[in-house]
């Protein structure tokens, strides 16, 4: 039997590499980020956890990687730029260095690409037993105070755009899971790109700049389009009406669900509900559309303009999804919920 790496060797051969000056190569309790002048801190935190958020046996450089970007892409959407996280993971008492190992290269593979840095954390065993791994990420991001696009700022006639396409995650989700129980024997090309958006999001970092720029509020969707776009709504005392054929669909998740036995509307629906898309909901006040669009035209994914807001009352609050016919859907549920 391979003997495992104790806590504090583990920390030091596979964590302090990846850390800053300000760490002091995690050998102490706390760390000291140091932020550009006139700039004000942007502080997010997102855990995962095995059997929630991916699957048993996934590979723990992919598991790293979703860790770190589902964090970065809540900085992305409020404008902020990454710089370090923290890190506390939690592990099951059969985890084994080769598990680690992957894990960290993940955690490096993306600190370079990113341009971030490990400022500390901790590491923990889970309970019980059976439970398997959790990670906890806060990621630090810094933005001039007056460009935070909060959930708050939308107002009735500012426009909605969504990033790249809708439904990719849960899709590819269930992609994964039909290849862990055998179920999926060769994805194809399709199948491998949508198991791909599920296992490694790519957070829209080239948005920040636009972001801080031009939004008056912003968001990422974790937890399916229609959902989090309610809580925006909420947030800022508007609604909107969105035409279900609007929303950006990919060509792979509709060769996807043209293989299910299920109405269009059905299959279209469920994507727009459900989770782990992480692409920005962005709200452009009507005075900066057009240098909004003419910017985010260079970008290289799409950028999807799906209507303007109203302000909300008493008969109509929220997010309506609207047919072909003009009519609201009625949606089986709105979004992923974990309770």
């Amino acid at each position: 039997m391979v003997k495992r790496l104790s806590e504090f060797s583990l920390i030091e051969k596979y964590f302090a590499p990846l850390s800053s000056s300000g760490a002091f190569g995690l050998k102490d309790d706390a760390a000291l980020l140091q932020i550009p002048k006139n700039k004000t801190l942007v502080v997010t935190n997102d855990a995962i956890a095995e059997g929630v958020h991916f699957l048993k046996g996934t590979d723990p450089k992919r598991i790293a990687q979703k860790a770190i970007r589902t964090n970065l892409s809540d900085l992305a959407a409020k404008g902020a730029t990454p710089f370090a996280f923290s890190l506390a993971l939690g592990l099951p008492s059969d985890w084994d260095n080769d598990w680690i190992k992957a894990f960290s290269k993940g955690l490096k593979a993306d600190c370079k690409a990113f341009g971030i840095s490990l400022c500390g954390g901790d590491t923990f065993r889970v309970s019980p037993d059976k439970s398997g791994a959790v990670i906890s990420i806060t990621a630090y991001g810094h933005i001039d105070k007056k460009d935070y696009a909060s959930r708050l700022g939308a107002k009735s006639g500012h426009a909605l755009y969504v990033t790249g396409a809708i439904g990719d995650g849960v899709l590819g989700l269930t992609l994964a899971t039909d290849k862990s129980n055998d179920k999926l024997q060769k994805p194809n090309a399709a199948q491998k790109y949508l198991i791909d958006r599920y296992e490694i999001p790519q957070p829209r970092i080239e948005m920040i700049k636009l972001v801080a720029k031009y939004a008056s509020a912003s968001m990422d969707i974790s937890d399916g389009f229609v959902g989090d776009l309610e809580k925006l709504c909420s947030a800022s005392h508007v609604a909107a009406n969105i035409n279900l054929m609007d929303i950006p669909i990919s060509k792979q998740a509709r060769a996807q669900l043209k293989t299910q036995k299920v109405t269009p509307i059905v299959a279209v629906t469920s994507l727009i509900t459900g989770g782990d898309d992480y692409e920005l909901l962005i709200v452009i006040p009507k005075s900066k559309v057009n240098s909004f669009e003419t910017e985010s035209k260079k970008l290289n994914f799409p950028i999807t303009f799906l209507g303007n807001f109203k302000k909300e009352n008493a008969s109509f609050k929220g997010v309506n999804i609207l047919g072909e016919d003009g009519e609201p859907i009625i949606l089986a549920h709105r979004s992923y919920t974990h309770y």
